[in-house]
């Protein structure tokens, strides 16, 4: 019994003993919290407690992994017999376990089959199809995305039927439509969708007492992580299996809740007393806040950011640091602001050259963290030329995305009409009704007239298969090709991508499906556009051929070497064995969202700017707008001996070039700008009395004179339309071309 105790602090032991009745704990940015929930489940074990009433949940598969391993070492090391372990899984899987048993109590068969994202896509294109509805005005992930937050919020379709009937929005009629018929269609396939699972176990809990005593006696001990991040069904099925016994622990942390946009409410770790107070006559809230990951100075500005949100649980104190403490009397927190996103991703790349070199980090100890996939690209380009390793983590290299390849299959094919790979990628994306039938007929065609596939399709009225509508769509698609072939010797590459995006819809494609995902993807599009105006600049002559020539070039071989997950975990695998200069690991790439439950010797945050972290979207919402210093937080937490905050006072992103304020949060943070003069200062050099500007507001002008300097910087512009104005440069949103 000591044994479990004795490694633990005394707060961790006081959540540990604590094994009776509901329990809250606080659990900080590197306090220990998995340690605390596995030596809880080895104590209650070792307390006498069956292991079969025990249950633990979590979110992630290998989250729940981890935990079980860790528990396996506990009692394995303490028992000399055979061990049984506790149920450890996600909250999809424990809702799995429960409806093949009894599913067939709400008129369900056992023998169900999981649709995963694939089959839920295929399933309501079926939908669409069959109610008439067009898919490109009614996009599939859009309306999978309404369908999944609705089973999230436990409202099937009779209740969504209910919902639209009282709201009169048409969208949401539709969606209903829609709904109802997805659900018939799963119904008669003897199918669920994940969303489903949680859902419907909480329909059979809620209907059948019987059921529900059987679980409730079964698991008497109930434990859930990261309960900041549950959603309502997720929270309904936690209350209905703890409510008999009491004997709930939650551990989370409210300042980490950063899955707003996922369905996540954090009101449910915020009201926890308040919901299990009516159950028991007394709720324990244990607060750890003992850091043993960061260093003072990263804690100080970390307590310093957090404490400007308003919606938290301001009792708990401030995060303090544990552990060896730094002799040097240097910083470990430092803020440059430099000119533009160029300047950025070269002075983060010389930093981290300088401490390789000084051997003051490991491989793969070193993170760039940005708020957007986009910002990724100028970093990949300065790592390519560097010649030095990195991953990216959850995410894909720039130019592999999707949409990227998207793109340059287009400008591809404009190129060279005779790439078959290109056009077979392209041609119905956006959505054209040209589907794999079409498609087989066309290369048909062209094989049997030993002609290229493109030739196929200027002949598509010849070949008798293909009936006339389907002949009118290919020909509107090639003539689309046409017009840019002539198009791209007249225009700019970034002129000509623009024109081709916006033109085949696929911008608005991605808009009218409205995930986050899509966003990120129109962000990654954009961003393109930026990485063409920077290859205009380095190369005044360079057309689309050379640039699609630059882009084939880049060696991206080995960027990801053998032994990281790219699929998203960005966690060495165990005995990867990266050794050897040439296969090393340097660095980690990674958006905030995927930085969460990881750790690294040295940070760099970057694009600390107003407008991209805080994210622009998020500026109309004070709860939005809280969750993105929650974002930050978790970010700077991440950090064990070094944070590195950098932003810029101009950047081009997707395809804009703008003037930036240094993001709110790094005066909240309290850090020294001392270096943000000098780069004023470099500013001021770059007006040119003469040079031509563009205002947002007023249009394009010239610069008649220039006065000040630094912050202080004020422009005399003459206006195309006749008018003179005079604008601090600081806030004024010019742009020179």
């Amino acid at each position: 019994m000591n044994d479990i105790l004795k490694d633990l602090n005394s707060k961790q032991r006081e959540a540990v003993q604590h094994t009776e009745g509901p329990l809250l704990i606080l659990a900080g940015a590197g306090s220990g919290k998995t340690r605390v929930i596995t030596h809880r489940i080895a104590h209650l074990v070792h307390k006498g407690i069956s292991p079969s009433n025990i249950l633990a949940v979590t979110f992630t598969n290998k989250a729940a992994d981890e935990m079980r391993q860790r528990v396996v070492r506990l009692l394995s090391s303490r028992s000399a017999h055979g061990i049984h372990i506790p149920l450890i899984c996600t909250f999809h899987s424990f809702s799995m376990r429960v409806l093949r048993q009894d599913i067939d109590r709400i008129g369900e068969r056992r023998d169900f089959v999981i649709y995963d994202e694939s089959g839920q896509s295929s399933l309501i294109k079926e939908c669409l199809k069959e109610l008439r509805i067009d898919e490109k005005k009614f996009k599939v992930s859009a309306i999978a995305n309404a369908i999944n937050k609705a089973k999230d919020n436990l409202v099937d379709f009779e209740s969504y039927q209910i919902y639209t009937a009282a709201d009169g929005n048409y969208y949401r009629e539709v969606i209903n439509d829609i709904y109802a018929l997805y659900s018939r269609k799963l119904s008669r396939n003897n199918a669920l969708d994940f969303g489903d699972l949680i859902m419907k176990c909480v329909q059979l809990l809620k209907q059948h007492k019987d059921i529900l005593d059987k679980y409730q006696e079964r698991f008497r001990y109930l434990m859930i992580d990261e309960y900041q991040d549950t959603n309502h069904a997720q929270y309904m099925l936690t209350k209905l299996l703890g409510k008999k016994y009491g004997n709930i622990c939650v551990v989370g942390d409210d300042d980490q809740s950063i899955y707003m946009w996922r369905g996540a409410d954090m009101r449910n770790i915020l009201h926890f007393e308040k919901d299990y107070t009516k159950q028991n006559s007394s709720v324990r809230v244990l607060k750890m806040m003992e850091n043993y990951r960061s260093a003072k100075d990263i804690l100080d500005v970390a307590n310093n950011l957090i404490k400007h949100n308003i919606y938290r649980r301001h009792d708990k104190g401030v995060l303090r640091c544990v552990g060896a403490k730094r002799s040097q009397k240097k910083s470990c927190v430092d803020f440059m602001e430099m000119l533009n996103e160029q300047e950025e991703a070269q002075y983060v790349v010389n930093e981290i050259k300088l401490r390789l070199k000084k051997k003051n980090s490991s491989d793969g100890d070193i993170a760039i963290f940005y708020r957007t996939n986009a910002q990724s690209r100028v970093f990949e380009d300065v790592f390519r030329r560097e010649n030095i390793k990195y991953t990216i983590v959850g995410s894909v290299q720039f130019y592999e995305r999707k949409e990227i390849r998207d793109i340059l299959s287009y400008l591809r094919l404009v190129v060279n009409p005779s790439d078959s790979v290109a056009l077979k990628r392209i041609i119905n994306i956006p959505n054209r009704s040209i589907g794999k039938v079409t498609i087989n007929q066309l290369e048909q065609f062209a094989l049997k007239q030993n002609i290229c596939l493109y030739e196929g399709l200027l002949n598509a009225d010849k070949i008798n298969s293909i009936n006339e509508s389907k002949c009118r769509t290919i020909k509107s698609f090639v003539s689309f090709i046409e017009k840019f072939k002539k198009d791209k010797n007249t225009l700019s590459v970034a002129e000509l991508t623009s024109r081709l995006i916006n033109e085949t819809g696929y911008i608005s494609a991605l808009e009218a499906e409205d995930t986050f995902e899509s966003r990120a993807r129109i962000e990654n599009a954009k961003e393109l556009i930026s990485a063409m105006r920077e290859f205009e600049e380095r190369t005044p002559s360079g057309n689309v051929e050379f640039f699609l020539e630059q882009i084939s070039l880049m060696d991206t071989s080995g960027m990801v070497p053998e032994g990281y997950d790219v699929e998203g975990n960005g966690n060495p695998k165990s005995g990867s064995g990266l050794t050897g200069h040439g296969s090393r690991v340097r660095v980690v790439l990674m958006t905030l969202h995927l930085a969460k439950g990881l750790e690294f010797d040295h940070v760099f945050l970057t694009g600390m700017e107003e407008g991209l972290l805080p994210h622009i979207n998020s500026m109309a919402s004070e709860a939005e707008l809280e969750e993105e210093r929650r974002l930050c937080y978790v970010g700077m937490t991440r950090a064990k001996k070094q944070l590195s905050l950098t932003c810029c006072s101009e950047r081009r992103l997707y395809g804009t070039r703008r003037w930036n304020l240094p993001s709110r949060f790094v005066n909240e943070v309290q850090v020294s700008m001392g270096t943000t003069k000098k780069v004023r200062e470099k500013e001021t050099s770059l007006w040119r009395i003469g040079q031509r500007v563009r205002h947002p507001m007023f249009g394009d002008g010239k610069i008649l004179d220039k006065s000040g300097s630094g912050d202080g910087l004020k422009m005399v512009v003459l206006f195309n339309s006749g008018e003179t104005k005079k604008l601090l440069v600081k806030y004024a949103g010019l742009q020179r071309y």
